[in-house]
């Protein structure tokens, strides 16, 4: 509770300088909400997590993200946790205090099964996000970030049984929305 007191007062005060673009500022923290909503009835998954948002040239260059969700099925206990863990191209383009970009990563889902049966198990998969998002710096050190996505990950899901090991691809896929703020540290 303490940190999002601090968190808050740090952007509130970011608020009070002057309007103009975060031309200075290389580095900014921050945290934002991100929403999945996973097919194959799963629940969707909100949750706050950090941000963190580095100035770089505008142009193609690259980028990279740690994210996941954890979702249940409505007729279980038993519940999915994805972990992300990805990086690739991107674009970026400038104008004023609006900055734009498209990227596109690829890397590994760490998957974990929780509160299920005895001898059902989750393995991980190949991941990848193709997403475009925007920044508009509010001041000199307070930004705000939007951006949407959708994360393909296909974990796989064995099942010890009577009969042997079956194994599933469980559909983990995702739309994920991004709404966030950071403020500029240096």
């Amino acid at each position: 509770m303490r940190r999002a007191a601090l968190l808050t007062l740090t952007m509130a005060a970011g608020l009070a300088v002057p309007v103009s673009a975060q031309t200075g500022a290389l580095v900014s923290v921050g945290a934002e909400a991100v929403l999945h909503r996973p097919g194959d009835d799963l629940d969707h998954s909100l949750r706050l997590t950090p941000l963190v948002r580095l100035r770089l040239k505008p142009g193609l260059g690259l980028s990279a993200g740690i994210g996941g969700f954890q979702a249940g099925w409505a007729d279980t206990e038993a519940r999915m946790k994805v972990r992300t863990l990805m990086a690739g191209p991107a674009y970026r383009l400038e104008r004023g205090r609006l900055a734009a970009s498209v990227s596109l990563l690829a890397g590994y889902a760490f998957s974990r099964l929780e509160g299920a049966p005895p001898g059902q198990r989750m393995r991980g998969a190949l991941a990848l996000q193709p997403s475009a998002g925007l920044w508009y710096d509010l001041s000199e050190r307070v930004g705000l970030h939007a951006a949407v996505g959708y994360l393909v990950a296909r974990p796989s899901l064995a099942v010890d049984g009577p009969d042997g090991r079956r194994t599933t691809r469980i559909r983990a896929d995702a739309p994920v929305l991004r709404i966030g703020v950071a403020y500029a540290v240096f």
